[in-house]
């Protein structure tokens, strides 16, 4: 992400919507190149693994943590998504009995975060594969990698990342699909498949975000926190979800897991604070209607981010903010943020601030 315009001017809150405007046309460009760009690069280490590691931090370490899944259960190897500080101070010299047999998987949109590259630089210094996924292949981390996957996008503006989060998002899960394949898991193909299909899901619901999110700004504004919670991927969503409010708007918002919200964040004050529900299809879906249900209860503003004929999170919703589409799980994290920009900017507009203002 880059934090100002050309000669340091500082951007306006527009950008926000021009780079959700984009997302579909960027997912039908990237999915297909990923999908064919896997296929035939014998360079990448996609088989023969023990378990994988996800290195990022910012939205990098939100798109390892949303991608966790898909490796999981479409590549069915253990993964491990951890910031790249953690990675670097705390593990990066942790035994490991065949270092070759575990890639890091370090991303960086810009390719040159210094915990990111460092952590790049130890993890090969021990023998791991290390594969960079940047969106800039002449950076440090490509580099300091084994193999680079390029997430460029084209004719990026400075801006909050939103379009290069799509992007590392899709590579992560196009290349969790492509090690399903070489395994000889029957639905790796199927989940490849639907995420092919994602872009118009994804232009309908940047527009449906688009027309709803002005109003709910404004409700919004007075807020003294806006907690977003989420669970599986999910988590991974929220937490990007929370940080393009702080950086568009300079609001603060928390990203955090639905049944931890439960145990500590239901206690705070106010009683109508508000909260934001993932609530995608899946593993945590009916989790997702209870936490709603309870929040309503307890006097919260409730906002549900649900897919289609959706029965559970938006019965207790004030304010419902349609998916369109319903992917498998695994792969939700490139729908359910998409909201999450365009907030942001609205927020901006009506508190008259811009991108990154509050932290200069």
């Amino acid at each position: 992400m880059t934090r100002s315009g050309s000669g340091g001017v500082p951007m306006e809150p527009g950008v926000v919507f021009e780079q959700t405007r984009a997302l579909g046309a960027d997912l039908r460009l990237l999915s297909d190149r990923f999908a064919r760009e896997f296929e035939q690069r014998p360079d990448l280490p996609a088989g023969g693994v023990d378990a994988v590691v996800l290195v990022g931090n910012g939205d990098s370490h939100h798109a390892a943590l949303t991608a966790q899944l898909a490796f999981e259960q479409v590549a069915n190897v253990p993964c491990v998504p951890m910031s790249a500080y953690r990675f670097e101070g705390y593990a990066a010299d942790a035994p490991v009995a065949e270092p070759g047999r575990v890639p890091v998987l370090a991303v960086s949109a810009s390719g040159r975060s210094p915990a990111v590259v460092r952590s790049a630089v130890s993890a090969a210094e021990r023998g791991f594969p290390v594969l960079a996924f940047t969106g800039d292949p002449h950076s440090p981390l490509a580099a300091a990698a084994s193999a680079t996957v390029c997430t460029t996008v084209p004719d990026l503006r400075p801006s909050p990342g939103v379009r290069t989060y799509q992007a590392s998002v899709c590579a992560l899960l196009m290349f969790a699909c492509r090690m399903g394949e070489i395994a000889g898991r029957g639905r790796a193909r199927e989940v490849r498949d639907a995420l092919c299909t994602l872009p118009e899901a994804v232009e309908r619901t940047a527009g449906e975000a688009l027309e709803k999110c002005e109003q709910l700004a404004a409700q919004l504004a007075g807020a003294a926190v806006v907690p977003i919670a989420g669970s599986g991927p999910s988590e991974g969503t929220a937490k990007f979800c929370a940080a393009k409010l702080v950086e568009a708007a300079g609001m603060f918002a928390t990203g955090q897991d639905l049944d931890e919200w439960v145990h500590v964040e239901r206690f705070a004050t106010p009683r109508d604070m508000p909260v934001v529900v993932l609530s995608p299809s899946g593993r945590s879906e009916d989790k997702a209607a209870a936490v709603a249900e309870r929040a309503a209860s307890l006097g919260r503003r409730v906002i549900a981010v649900v897919p289609p004929c959706d029965d559970g999170a938006s019965r207790h919703a004030e304010v419902v903010l349609p998916i369109s589409g319903d992917p498998p799980e695994e792969i939700s994290g490139l729908l359910y943020p998409v909201f999450a920009a365009p907030l942001g900017g609205f927020l901006a507009l009506g508190s008259g601030r811009r991108p990154f203002e509050a932290g200069r």
